[in-house]
């Protein structure tokens, strides 16, 4: 027997359940941007979408890099407020906004106001006060501040020092080349040899020329940068000139016993002459009016030879 006094009691009241909380809002999609930390979330959404605030959120999503940078950015900004700042170029400008804009920018008055500082032009290498300042006349027109002007003058003094020593060493390469090559056809006539082109061009100058006939040959380059006085052709072409005139004895007082034939060269003109009746009986009589030409002739011949050479008075 039941002792309980309700023996079917009403069940418990079931309590009514619990509101669902209502879902946080999506961000806008046609916002297209990232959500990212508190401080970004908590900013407008017409903050939210400007450029520079939505890039700032791409680049730092991290609450307290993205805060860090809002702060620099901001410093940044605010330096620049009450600045003088400078519009960047636009189409349509006149003469008057470009030369405003340069001006701005550090350009000078005219090209003659550009301070070089302590740039020193490069030496031996051609640079002139004309050249130096068409180029600052030109620096001037594309409105190159002082500071832009002189590292331009000196950025172009370098080159043009690099281009010298170059070409420099370039001569000096080819002059080497052409007398090694001389030096091993001609031996040892080389030094005659130079001699007697010498004499040609002294000639062709003339007794009262003021041309300094070695840096003519030395400086004055030919299409393949070999220096005329270094060519060999262009040496032999001399030197046989010089030759020829030293054979008629014109353009000096004295006749050069010192010849510039290689030893087979005057081998060979010696038996030519003493082949030659006609030289041979001349050779024997010194009545004959060639006589001593002719024996000064041979002396030079064998001289060279055996590699001797002197200088007889005419």
């Amino acid at each position: 027997m039941s002792l309980d006094p309700n023996p079917n009691p009403d069940p418990s009241p079931t309590p009514d359940p619990s509101p669902s909380p209502d879902p946080s809002p999506s961000p806008d999609p046609s916002l297209d941007v990232p959500v990212g930390p508190a401080s970004y979330q908590a900013l407008p959404p017409d903050l939210q979408t400007i450029p520079a605030i939505a890039k700032l959120l791409e680049d730092h999503p991290d609450e307290a890099d993205f805060h860090k940078n809002a702060v620099l950015k901001l410093a940044s900004s605010q330096k620049l407020i009450g600045g003088d700042k400078i519009p960047a170029p636009q189409d349509g400008w006149t003469e008057s906004d470009w030369n405003e804009h340069y001006g701005r920018l550090g350009r000078p008055e005219t090209a003659e106001k550009y301070d070089l500082g302590e740039f020193k032009a490069p030496e031996g290498v051609g640079w002139s006060d004309d050249g130096q300042a068409k180029l600052l006349g030109i620096a001037h027109e594309a409105g190159l501040s002082n500071a832009m002007a002189r590292k331009m003058i000196a950025g172009y003094a370098d080159w043009v020092k690099g281009e010298g020593e170059a070409r420099s060493s370039q001569i000096d390469a080819a002059n080497g080349a052409g007398t090694k090559a001389l030096q091993e056809k001609w031996g040892q006539a080389y030094p005659a040899k130079v001699d007697a082109a010498g004499r040609a061009v002294k000639l062709g100058l003339g007794p009262n020329s003021t041309v300094d006939m070695n840096a003519f040959l030395t400086g004055t380059l030919l299409e393949d940068g070999t220096p005329m006085g270094s060519h060999p052709i262009f040496l032999q072409v001399l030197a046989g000139l010089g030759e020829l005139l030293a054979d008629h004895q014109i353009g000096d007082d004295k006749v050069f016993q010192r010849t510039s034939q290689t030893p087979k060269e005057a081998q060979a003109a010696l038996s030519k002459m003493n082949a030659d009746p006609e030289k041979v009986k001349a050779l024997h009589d010194k009545t004959h009016p060639d006589h001593a030409a002719l024996i000064a002739e041979r002396t030079a011949l064998n001289a060279a030879i055996v590699g001797g050479s002197r200088v007889v008075e005419d």
